[in-house]
């Protein structure tokens, strides 16, 4: 006799229901899967093109001995850029304006300086090393040169990024849910950078 016809109607029905309850569940979680995994390539590949953004957050230096912090709000529209530097309480303390070939500063007690670049202006007015032109790549956990010899290590998910250039390490600390990095190291001999980014725009 066939083995279907000793089981009674209701348990058979019950086992076709619990079948495709199981097969939709499975379905439900390999599209899932599927659908997270594009969205980490999707939003990575966004990462390293996007040329315009906001970036909020604060910043820490060991720069020769000299140590600080500051917050910040850095915009950066195709090469042009405008990077606010905040104090205590959140007074302004400078911003420096311009691009890779042109900067000017104006500090908080109306001083104003021009410049070929930032990293020249900030040395001059705040003492800071700081590689600001790189920065505008590195801030997004990407090279600035991408066509240059440059060693990636880790994985922009699950674990630190790191690469050198230009005689600086580059460590991506952390990403938010959108794969920005939130928590960036930047360090060289005598040098060091702690970013931490409370906030991205584009």
């Amino acid at each position: 006799m066939n083995p279907l016809l000793k089981t009674p109607p209701g348990h058979w029905l019950q086992d076709m229901r619990a079948s495709l309850l199981l097969f939709l569940v499975m379905a439900v979680f390999l599209t899932g899967c599927m659908t997270q995994e594009a969205q980490i390539r999707s939003g990575d590949e966004q990462l390293s093109d996007v040329t315009s953004w906001t970036a909020q957050g604060k910043m820490s230096y060991d720069l020769s001995g000299k140590r600080g912090n500051f917050s910040f709000r850095w915009i950066q529209a195709n090469r042009d850029f405008e990077i606010v530097l905040f104090g205590p309480l959140g007074i302004s303390a400078a911003t420096i304006t311009g691009n890779e070939v042109s900067a000017r500063i104006e500090t908080s007690e109306g001083q104003v300086l021009t410049a070929p670049g930032p990293e020249q202006l900030l040395r001059d007015t705040l003492g800071l090393e700081m590689p600001v032109t790189a920065m505008i790549h590195w801030l997004r956990g990407v090279p600035k040169n991408n066509g240059a010899p440059h060693k990636v290590t880790g994985s922009t998910v699950t674990a630190p990024e790191t690469f050198a250039e230009a005689g600086w390490q580059v460590a991506v600390l952390r990403r938010d849910k959108s794969l920005n990095p939130s928590r960036i190291r930047i360090s060289k001999p005598g040098a060091s950078l702690l970013v931490i980014v409370k906030n991205w725009s584009y």
